[in-house]
């Protein structure tokens, strides 16, 4: 009667779980657990870009930089006028000779910086700077992909998406800081955006590989389990003068499996 009961509790259970409503929940619930993974993939694949999507400066910086233009644009006009009413005099003259100084001072400075400009940088350890993350991205990457191939004896599509990703975005930043020019701001905005959708899919493809594994593991356990506590008692597998110490390890095993050994 008793067995009757849970039979029938269970089959109750079992039909509430598969209503449309319940499976709704159980959907939402998934997608609100997995929803950090997501946000955190949009976050990593867009940070690679998100500088394009900002102004450079504020409308108050642009606004007071111009007004110091135009100021010093009269202030230019001023001194020649100081400078035209002062030719031939002594002052006029040692002005001429500092500007001299000074702009031969300029024109060297120039020189230096042609000399120590690398490619589209003002100096090769500006190009470090920017070119270091992206071949380290590129070495980090490349070594997940081989480890990948090697140890995986089946290939999880979301890895490979991922990686694909990873290794796209450092060739793409390594061709960046070679270029002699930048790319366009829509150039940015279009690539940002397949990134951010290719990293979410990856991840989509990820957490429904752990959750097929998850899957497998919890069956693969209760068979495990039903065989020891089911059919080798049903079928009768170990010998009558065995089962007894079977039974202790199969208690013993069942300890330490759900950590109470």
């Amino acid at each position: 009667m008793m067995k009757s009961t849970q039979s029938k509790h269970k089959a109750q259970s079992k039909e509430i779980a598969t209503t449309p409503e319940d499976q709704l929940s159980i959907l939402l619930t998934k997608t609100k657990k997995n929803l950090k993974y997501y946000i955190l993939a949009v976050v990593c694949s867009t940070a690679f870009f998100v500088h394009e999507f900002v102004p450079v400066n504020s409308k108050e910086y642009v606004d007071i930089v111009k007004a110091h233009s135009d100021s010093k644009s009269d202030r230019s006009n001023t001194r020649e006028q100081v400078l035209e009413s002062q030719k031939g005099t002594n002052l006029y003259q040692k002005y001429l000779e500092a500007k001299t100084r000074t702009d031969k001072i300029w024109a060297e400075v120039l020189e230096l910086q042609k000399e120590e400009k690398f490619l589209n940088f003002k100096s090769f350890q500006q190009f470090l700077g920017e070119f270091g993350w992206a071949i380290g991205l590129l070495i980090y990457t490349v070594f997940n992909i081989v480890i990948t191939l090697l140890s995986s004896k089946k290939l999880i599509s979301g890895e490979i998406i991922l990686h694909s990703t990873l290794l796209f975005i450092s060739i793409y930043f390594i061709n960046w800081t070679i270029l002699p020019g930048d790319y366009s701001k829509s150039t940015y905005i279009i690539f940002a955006m397949i990134m951010s959708t290719s990293i979410v899919f990856s991840v989509f493809l990820l957490l429904k590989a752990k959750r097929e594994y998850l899957n497998h593991m919890k069956s693969t356990i209760h068979s495990f389990f039903h065989f020891l506590y089911k059919d080798a008692d049903k079928n009768e597998i170990i010998k009558p003068e065995k089962r007894i110490v079977f039974r202790k390890m199969r208690v013993d095993l069942t300890n330490k499996a759900i950590g109470n050994d």
